[in-house]
This record gives C-alpha cells, sequence and structure tokens, in this order.
C-alpha cells in the first residue's frame, strides 16, 4: 500500500492494545477523504492553516478588541482544544497508565506542530485532589509571531498553550485546573515555562487567566474595539499629517518641536520629550520637550543608565514600557515621579541600524500604554529617526558646500596673487600687495612681511597692513628669542592660538595691541629662509591647518617672487637672457597645465642642448620620507631622443640616484657616463635612454620638496654659471605653478564630487524610510557617475543574507 493508498484509509478506530504516550504517531493519527474535501487528525477534522495567517488572526483580535479580550478569546480557543483532545483520546485508546493519558496531551501539542512540550514534574492523585505538573514549551508559535509583530512584550503571550494545556489537565482529572506560563520568549526570557496547579492553590497571579476563561458579554468591548478603531484612525491620521510636516521643514531645532508636539498628541499622553545621545554614548541630552512641568527640563544632560527604560532602549534598540515608575529607583524616575508621573514608554531613534537617541512619553495614569501605543511610538520614532538623519546629512553637505565654495573664492584670490606678482616689478610693491591680499585670503587683524638682513642675525620690518605701533615698518627683531626667528630656524609653520601665554618678546607687544591668535611663515626660496610672513587675529584661537596652509601658500609665492626680482636685478646687465626669463616666467603663470609648465621652464633658460625635460613628482609615506616618484609630465623638442612618458614611476629603493635629486640645490651632471656618483644600474638606464647631460631642478614647495624637474640632452655638455643660475631662477616659480595648479585641480575635483553629492541630497531629502533613501541614493550615484552603484546592508538576524540594493547607472 503506497502512502497516497494509506492516507485515504478511513480514521482509525479504538486502539487495540494498550499504548504508551511516546507511542503515539503523526501519520497513524493522521487520515484524510480527498473526495469530501476533509482531513482528519486524532479521530476528528482538521484544517491546516499558515502560522502566519494564526499571526495575523492574532494581530486584529488584539488591535481591534484589546489586549484583556483578545487574551480572552484565545485563551479560550485553547481550552476547547485541549478539553477535547483529552476527552477523545481517554474514549478511543486503551493506555497502559493514567500517566500516559495525560503525558499524550503534550505528545499531542508536539506532533501537531504546535510547540515542543518537556514536562519536566508530574505528580496527581484522584483521592485527595493533588495536581501538580510543570514544564517546559520550545518553539512556541505563539510566542514567535508576537515577536514580529509586536516585539518583546512585558508578559507571557502564550495564551492559546495556556488554555489547553487548562482545558486537557481539567477533562483528564475532571477537576478545574489552571495552567499559567511563568516564563515567556515573547517578554525576552531565554524558554517558555508552564505550571497546572488546583484553581484554588493559585495566588493573584491566576486572576488574569482565570478572567480571560470566563464567558463575557463582548458588546460592550465592541463598543470599546470600535471606539479603539476610531483612536487608531485619528492616530494615523495625525501621524500622516506628521510626516508630511517633517519632510517639508529644513530646521533640526524645529524637526525637534513638531515631533515632540505632535508625539503628544497621537499617544494621548501628559509629556513628550525627544533626547539625542552626545559623542561617546555615554550620555544624553533633551533637545525637546512638550511639557509644563519642570521634571528633567530641556537642555538637561544625563548618564545613560540602563535601569531607565531611556537607558535600556538606548542599549537594546527596543522599545521599552514603564507601568509604574513609581517604584523605580533611577535617578530621571523619581524626578518624574515626583510630579506625578506614573507610566512611561521609551521609543529608540535608529538610523542606519545605530541608536541615535529616544522619543519619550510619560502619563499620570498607571498602565496607560499597551502594545498598540509601543507599535505607534516605534512608527512616530521611526520617522522622526529618518528625519533627524536627513537634518544632518542636509546640513554636512551645506557645511561641506560652503567649505568648498570658500575654499574656491581663497584658491581664487591666490591665484589672482600670483599674478599681480607676475606682473610688479618693483619689491617694494610686492610687499605691500602680499601684505594686504593675505589679509583677504587668510583674514588678519594685522599682516607683516619681515626680511633677513645679509648676516642672518636679525630682521627687518619691509611692510605691514592692519594694526600700527607695535614692531612698526623699518623695525627690526633679532633671530634669537623672537616666534619669527623660532619659524625661520626650524623651517616651518608656526601657530600660536593665544599669544598672551608665549614667551616671546614681540608676543607681549602685540597682545597689548588686542591680538590673540598668530601664524609666522617662512619665507623659502630655492630651500633657503629669506624671511617670514605673519598674520595676526583678535580672536582666540582664529586660525586652522587650513589657514597654515593658505598662509604658506602665499608665503612660497612671496619668496618666489622676491627671489626672482633678487635674480632678474643681479642679471639686468644681461638684457637677452632677462627677456627669456620674463618670457618664461609669464608663460608658468599663465600655463593651463604642467606640460606648458615645463616646457616655459625649459625655454626660458634658452639652452639649445637641452632636447627634453621630465617632470616628476615625489611620493611621501605617513612618515614624510619620499619613497618613489612618478613622472607628470614631459617637453620634448622634436629632435633627438624622446623623453620618458608620463606614469613611469621610480622606487627610492630601485633607482638609487633619486638620492642625489633630494636637494636644496640644483645638481648637474655634465657627463652622465662619466659621473662617479651616479651608480652603474643607472649609468646603464641613462645610456639606453641616450641621456649624456641631465640639469636636476628640485621643486619646493615650503618646507617640503614636491619633486624635480630633469633637463635631459643627447650630448655631454659642461653647464656654466650663468646656465646654472637662469634654471635655478625659474625653478622656485615652477615649484609655486606646479603646486597651485595642484590645489586648483583638487578644488575643482572636490567640488565636482560636492556637487554630486549636493544633486543625490536634493532627490532623497523626501524619503521618509532608510530603504528609500538607500535605494534613491544607490540610483542617483550611479546615474551621476555613469555606473552601476550598490549599497551593501549588513544588519540582518543571524542566518540571513545581507540586503544588497543596486542603482542603475544608465
Amino acid at each position: 500500500m503506497n502512502k497516497t493508498d494509506w492516507l485515504e484509509q478511513p480514521p482509525i478506530s479504538v486502539s487495540e492494545e494498550p499504548l504508551k504516550a511516546g507511542d503515539l504517531d503523526f501519520y497513524s493519527l493522521l487520515r484524510r477523504r480527498a473526495g469530501e474535501g476533509r482531513l482528519f487528525f486524532n479521530q476528528r477534522r482538521a484544517v491546516i492553516f499558515d502560522v502566519e495567517a494564526l499571526g495575523a488572526l492574532r494581530q486584529q483580535l488584539l488591535n481591534s478588541l484589546g489586549k484583556e479580550l483578545a487574551m480572552g478569546i484565545l485563551t479560550r480557543f485553547g481550552y476547547a482544544h485541549g478539553y477535547n483532545d483529552a476527552k477523545m483520546l481517554g474514549e478511543n485508546f486503551d493506555w497502559e497508565t493514567e500517566t500516559d493519558w495525560l503525558a499524550a496531551g503534550p505528545s499531542i501539542h508536539t506532533l501537531e506542530g504546535i510547540v515542543h512540550v518537556t514536562p519536566q514534574k508530574i505528580e496527581f492523585d484522584r483521592e485527595t485532589g493533588h495536581f501538580h505538573m510543570h514544564g517546559i514549551w520550545l518553539n512556541s508559535y505563539e510566542a514567535e509571531e508576537h515577536l514580529k509583530l509586536y516585539g518583546p512584550s512585558d508578559h507571557p503571550v502564550c495564551w492559546t498553550l495556556t488554555g489547553y494545556a487548562s482545558g486537557y489537565t481539567s477533562s483528564f482529572f475532571g477537576h478545574d485546573l489552571l495552567a499559567i506560563e511563568t516564563e515567556c520568549v515573547g517578554k525576552g526570557d531565554a524558554r517558555c515555562y508552564w505550571e497546572i496547579r488546583p484553581v484554588d492553590q493559585w495566588g493573584d497571579e491566576a486572576k488574569p487567566y482565570l478572567k480571560a476563561l470566563e464567558q463575557v458579554d463582548i458588546s460592550g468591548q465592541l463598543f470599546e474595539a470600535n471606539r479603539r478603531l476610531q483612536e487608531q484612525t485619528r492616530q494615523q491620521i495625525q501621524l500622516n499629517e506628521m510626516a508630511t510636516e517633517l519632510n517639508l521643514i529644513t530646521n533640526i531645532d524645529e524637526v525637534f518641536r513638531i515631533a515632540a508636539t505632535k508625539t503628544k498628541q497621537i499617544i494621548s499622553t501628559d509629556r513628550a520629550s525627544i533626547t539625542l545621545l552626545n559623542p561617546g554614548g555615554e550620555s544624553y541630552k533633551v533637545f525637546a520637550l512638550d511639557d509644563k512641568t519642570g521634571a528633567v527640563p530641556q537642555g538637561a544632560e544625563l548618564p545613560v543608565d540602563e535601569t531607565t527604560g531611556i537607558g535600556q532602549a538606548i542599549k537594546t534598540g527596543q522599545a521599552v514600557i514603564r507601568h509604574n515608575i513609581q517604584t523605580s529607583d533611577a535617578p530621571e524616575n523619581r524626578q518624574l515621579a515626583q510630579y506625578g508621573f506614573h507610566s512611561a514608554m521609551v521609543a529608540p531613534l535608529v538610523t542606519g541600524w545605530r541608536v541615535i537617541g529616544t522619543l519619550n512619553v510619560g502619563s499620570k495614569t498607571p498602565n496607560a500604554y499597551d502594545e498598540h501605543n509601543k507599535d505607534m511610538m516605534l512608527r512616530i520614532a521611526g520617522f522622526l529617526g529618518t528625519a533627524i538623519e536627513n537634518q544632518r546629512l542636509i546640513d554636512q553637505m551645506q557645511k561641506r558646500t560652503a567649505e568648498t565654495e570658500e575654499q574656491a573664492r581663497r584658491l581664487t584670490l591666490l591665484s589672482n596673487l600670483g599674478t599681480e606678482l607676475s606682473q610688479t616689478t618693483n619689491v617694494n610693491e610686492v610687499f605691500k600687495i602680499v601684505a594686504i591680499q593675505t589679509g583677504v585670503i587668510v583674514g588678519s587683524d594685522r599682516t607683516s612681511v619681515a626680511l633677513l638682513d645679509p648676516t642672518g642675525d636679525s630682521f627687518e620690518v619691509f611692510a605691514l597692513d592692519g594694526l600700527k605701533g607695535a614692531i612698526p615698518v623699518g623695525d627690526k627683531l633679532p633671530v634669537e628669542g623672537t616666534a619669527i626667528g623660532k619659524a625661520v630656524q626650524e623651517k616651518q609653520v608656526i601657530t600660536f592660538l593665544d599669544i598672551r601665554k608665549s614667551d616671546f618678546s614681540e608676543h607681549r607687544q602685540l597682545a597689548e595691541q588686542g591680538l590673540r591668535s598668530i601664524i609666522v611663515a617662512p619665507l623659502m626660496a630655492g630651500g633657503r629662509v629669506i624671511g617670514a610672513l605673519n598674520v595676526g587675529c583678535k580672536e582666540v584661537s582664529a586660525y586652522t591647518g587650513r589657514d597654515e596652509n593658505f598662509l604658506l601658500q602665499i608665503a612660497s609665492r612671496l619668496a618666489s617672487t622676491v627671489e626672482n626680482r633678487r635674480l632678474l636685478e643681479q642679471v639686468r646687465t644681461t638684457l637677452d637672457q632677462t627677456e627669456a626669463l620674463y618670457e618664461a616666467s609669464r608663460h608658468i603663470t599663465t600655463a593651463t597645465n604642467l606640460q606648458e609648465i615645463v616646457g616655459a621652464v625649459v625655454q626660458g633658460g634658452s639652452l639649445p642642448v637641452i632636447n627634453r625635460a621630465v617632470l616628476q613628482i615625489y611620493e611621501y609615506d605617513s612618515a614624510g620620507e619620499m619613497e618613489a616618484s612618478y613622472v607628470a609630465a614631459n617637453w620634448y623638442s622634436g629632435e633627438g631622443s624622446p623623453p620618458t612618458s608620463p606614469g613611469a614611476r621610480y622606487t627610492r629603493a630601485g633607482f638609487a640616484t633619486i638620492e642625489l635629486f633630494l636637494s636644496s640645490e640644483p645638481v648637474f651632471f655634465n657627463d652622465t657616463q662619466q659621473d662617479e656618483r651616479i651608480d652603474p644600474p643607472t649609468k646603464d638606464l641613462l645610456k639606453r635612454l641616450n641621456v649624456q647631460a641631465m640639469a636636476a631642478l628640485p621643486l619646493w614647495s615650503g618646507s617640503r620638496q614636491m619633486g624635480v624637474l630633469l633637463l635631459q640632452a643627447d650630448e655631454p655638455h659642461q653647464f656654466a654659471q650663468r646656465e646654472i643660475q637662469s634654471y635655478a631662477s625659474l625653478a622656485g616659480q615652477m615649484a609655486v605653478a606646479v603646486e597651485n595648479w595642484r590645489l586648483l585641480d583638487d578644488a575643482q575635483r572636490r567640488a565636482r564630487r560636492e556637487r554630486i553629492l549636493r544633486e543625490v541630497t536634493a532627490r532623497i531629502r523626501d524619503s521618509v524610510d532608510v530603504d528609500t533613501v538607500m535605494r534613491t541614493a544607490a540610483r542617483e550615484v550611479g546615474q551621476a557617475l555613469g555606473r552601476p552603484a550598490f549599497v551593501y546592508l549588513d544588519g540582518k538576524k543571524d542566518g540571513e543574507e545581507p540586503e544588497t540594493l543596486e542603482g542603475n547607472g544608465q
């Protein structure tokens, strides 16, 4: 007989031999009549329902009728099921012992897939009326569905199971017995635990179970359910209105205010507040409050205490209900209790799987909140968390946009300064221009330029803009014992956030004028310090690292300009060379790319033997050590051997001659094949490249060498002093031009990135849930980049695959 034939047999009749509870088998109890569309289990017609459908029924009962009535219906349903099972099993089976008949109830429950039952104790005496039974439930469908729909509860939720146990044992024993669930997975316990005793042996804990087993007139309950449904409709309308308002608000403080006000209206509570975690997550601050009492006012900061509802919600990421905070010892709850509050409910604000704060309500009525209120709070918290995160993203984008625009403005001014300096031939005029423009670019109340005298022992103030009186133009300062001297000696920018705490003598004079913050940048020309550029502000801690960088760039331009002017004056007697250098300087300033800059320098030197040039940019490691170089640009006369192509890279370890290029002064090789400074492998390389003569012009930006320009020839050449001076005069300005090009290029690329971010933010700001935000972000970034983009969300439970959201870049 195959399985189908066996299933089609008539239901089994009374057993022919004594059974033990463990002898029950699922398939021996299951029969069907396919032609009639009927299924039989355990001698009675049965139907199969999906657990999620039963969960939906449970949800409808709870939401429509409330906890008390829903518990009564489900408990009485379970009681009837268990009572009839015990009666049928007693009438249709010959049990070896009464204990087997009693244990058959848990076995049937397990076979039906409702729960796995493990009795741990069975005691009963029909004559004395003694009955005591307890055990464990595992994999309760009720606990699983309740957790899925509502999250952890504050009471046991396996109502049909306790009803079944009460009904089965009462039918078996012939007296009223009551099963109570003492532990429940649905409220966060590790297991479900049950116990059965006679009704009169239970205390107050039995009251809700006994009430649930009573037959009641539900007309009043239905009226209350209808009222509750109307209230839920009102809440949903207000929730939708709140979501709409939050989407339209662009001010984060207004988001907090509206959320607190609306929450109080939706939940119908006496107090509503919003807290946000401080950086580090050890404390939180009350950011919004809708309440007239004085307990825990807006602006208060409190530590995260896990004994409070707020602390538990932050730590667990779950909503928490406190039915009576009057009995709590937590400081926060004691304060609220003093003002008459009895109930409290807290929902975590979660964004991107991260808790950022809490939404809190309080009531002066005990037991004011139920599972529906908890569900509504979580929905409000979801809207609020999304709104807060959207506002944070908008604020970040606006801040970055403002920073980028300010950076671009300053870079433009810096570029204009370079142009203006290149067009000024008078050194004193150069100093005045720099003093004025530095105050505009960096922002200062006082700017000055000081140059080292020929001895290198003192400085002379050559230009001043802003506050007068202390250290005026023409004054001299010693190198030793001064802040300017320290910056020059250390060859680096030095910032003083409050000069009143400084021991330098010139700072005391400046502090008397009201200055507080000072930056000093050394003027470096070809690796040599020639003076210092100084700015001061009346505010404490007025300057940042970005200001230091801009001042260093200005100082580099000024130093290069001063040095170029000095060199021009020294070679003025050679008119042709002077004109060539000036033309090269102009081409460097107006060049639009690195190739043009390199070409301007090579052609400016007017040395026919040079037929190609290579610009190498240095790469530095995290310790500030140069570790490699790469070819960034080249120049070719069109005759002889071509230069190395851009992109070629040389490591310091694999190219020993690179050490010769790490210099503050130009290095010249008259004959590379005969020069003892060059190692044999490099000579072989230069021979293959047909580099017979070479000049290395180091390029410096402040105190760091950014790279080197290699001028190469196909034949040996004896470099003259005049030729050396010609190229050295252009190296400083080339370094400035290269650095300026790099900064502008970085700014443009950042601007493009920020524009894309602004466009993406504009499209996702109306989203109200995390999933929509992520999908919109993936789509918009993909479209902006012209390629597919993905968001990988790794926040799933154990055993589930992470979710990947894809944005089409087409």
